[in-house]
């Protein structure tokens, strides 16, 4: 996968309001909504912190077991009522049920493992911890260890931006019947007030 790296210190500021975070470190932007702002990022494996005159590099590991997150507030606030009212449990027990699915989120989930391990080598001097770190980098979607599972739908919708063969995130986007982006704008409207948003990892 291509990561796009053209993002400005304006898609930062969003990242930070939409995370309600100034600690975000991120290697491109995956997906954007149709207003522009991120919608879904790729996070970078490194924190870099200033020091004085020099630069420090250390280890994320939560951007190393789940580098793509859904950033969207108001996708975000859609999925999560989605998996308020157990959607969770019935997508699960749907794709248990049904072979191709299951097929096709096995595949989903090695997908995820090499992206992970992509992006890990593209942007990390610490190569060596693929090795040490097996069981981290081959894990599937968020850090999932048992395939017939779903662990959070942000995180599958956000994978789908990558790879079509996530099932899972298709049918949640598919749930929400063409509400996937808000109309009023929020992240510029952020920018007037104080307003916050619910964010769930993904």
């Amino acid at each position: 996968m291509h990561i796009n790296r053209d993002f400005s210190t304006h898609d930062i500021d969003v990242l930070q309001r939409q995370l309600r975070s100034k600690n975000v470190h991120i290697a491109g932007i995956l997906q954007r909504c149709p207003h522009g702002y991120p919608a879904i990022v790729i996070l970078n494996p490194e924190n870099t912190e200033k020091d004085g005159e020099n630069h420090q590099k250390e280890l994320n590991f939560t951007s190393i077991s789940t580098p793509l997150w859904l950033t969207c507030p108001h996708l975000n606030d859609r999925i999560h009522i989605l998996e308020s009212g157990g959607f969770v449990k019935k997508i699960e027990k749907y794709m248990q049920n049904d072979s191709e699915m299951s097929s096709f989120m096995i595949w989903a989930h090695v997908h995820y493992a090499i992206l992970r391990k992509n992006i890990y080598k593209q942007f990390s001097r610490y190569s060596p911890l693929v090795e040490k770190y097996g069981d981290v980098f081959n894990a599937g979607i968020g850090g999932i260890r048992e395939k017939s599972s779903v662990k959070c739908l942000h995180l599958h919708v956000a994978h789908f931006a990558a790879c079509e063969d996530n099932v899972v995130g298709k049918i949640t986007l598919d749930l929400l019947e063409g509400d996937k982006f808000c109309k009023e704008v929020k992240c510029e409207n952020v920018f007037n007030n104080e307003r916050s948003y619910s964010y769930q990892a993904g």
